[in-house]
């Protein structure tokens, strides 16, 4: 498809009185599908034959309305079909995985009920954390639980974080992500709450990092749709991941109602950086294996850190 301004086609047609060229076209149904736009504004069209073209005309008065609808119609076929996210394969479940997150949990649960120094060594502190650059309670903190309710709970919803993960980005990706939501969110938590001192501690923060991983997945794979109005769709996962954070991680008592905010954000960050930079690809099972040992390895880094 070629376009031409209403001057030059003036010069190669002998248009009758009132009419103007806004586009020539080599294929007839090719212009025939152009001249849709023309008549979903309720207005008249012709279609001229010459020279091996068809020019599609319109009357004068319209033709400054009709070309710039044109150009939004060429603009959107540009975009067309949208891009989608196809995935290789789905990534393949490691329930090992799953059980080491259950097994490490209840270790460190156990240890807390016969060794009562784990919690003070390992708890979130924020006056620890600043203003002695003790980084590691970011992360053990992820580890620790007040009473075996609260393990209970945060047990089931990582196995079903887990799960959901697993099938997007693959068991050793899915932890490291987790891991890396709840230490960033213990974080700006406590930048958030410092100088003054703040105690918290818990698998949740990571796990509402897992809502906000799955969130930000949702929104980029909707950006890259590059179709009109992406943006709205991808509003949609957005308003579902609040409206699950309000219902289960706000104004509950003895809640850590910060952690769970800045835990989904920080998920939603990541979410949106890892499924933009994967891209629908799955990472290999080494990749995986890296990622799982990585994530053991922080760990078991901030742990020796914590009793040195």
């Amino acid at each position: 498809m070629n376009s031409t301004s209403p001057a030059q086609a003036e010069t190669l047609l002998d248009l009758p009185e009132g009419q103007v060229a806004v586009a020539a076209f080599r294929r007839r149904r090719t212009a025939e599908e152009h001249a849709l736009v023309v008549l979903s504004m309720k207005l008249s069209y012709w279609l001229h034959p010459h020279a091996g073209r068809f020019y599609l005309c319109v009357e004068s008065s319209q033709a400054e309305a009709v070309a710039e609808q044109l150009e939004k119609y060429r603009a959107e076929r540009r975009r067309w079909p949208p891009k989608v996210f196809h995935r290789e394969h789905e990534a393949p479940a490691n329930p090992w995985a799953i059980g080491v997150y259950v097994i490490l949990l209840c270790a460190f649960y156990y240890g807390q009920q016969h060794w009562r120094g784990l919690s003070s060594e390992g708890v979130m502190n924020t006056l620890a954390l600043f203003n002695q650059g003790q980084w590691w309670r970011t992360i053990t903190a992820l580890t620790l639980h007040a009473d075996i309710g609260h393990l209970a709970g945060n047990l089931l919803s990582g196995v079903c974080f887990a799960l959901l993960l697993t099938r997007q980005y693959g068991y050793g990706l899915c932890w490291l992500l987790l891991l890396l939501s709840g230490a960033l969110g213990n974080f700006v938590t406590a930048s958030m709450y410092f100088p003054e001192q703040h105690l918290a501690y818990g698998a949740s923060t990571a796990l509402f990092g897992g809502l906000g991983i799955l969130v930000g997945g949702a929104m980029q794979e909707a950006f890259a749709r590059k179709t009109r109005g992406a943006w709205k769709h991808s509003l949609l996962p957005l308003a579902g991941g609040v409206t699950v954070l309000g219902l289960t991680g706000l104004g509950q008592e003895k809640v850590d109602v910060f952690g769970h905010i800045y835990g989904f954000v920080c998920g939603l960050v990541l979410g949106l950086l890892a499924t933009g930079w994967l891209r629908g690809r799955v990472l290999s099972v080494r990749w995986q294996r890296l990622c799982a040992g990585l994530t053991l390895a922080l760990l078991a880094a901030a742990w020796i850190a914590a009793k040195q």
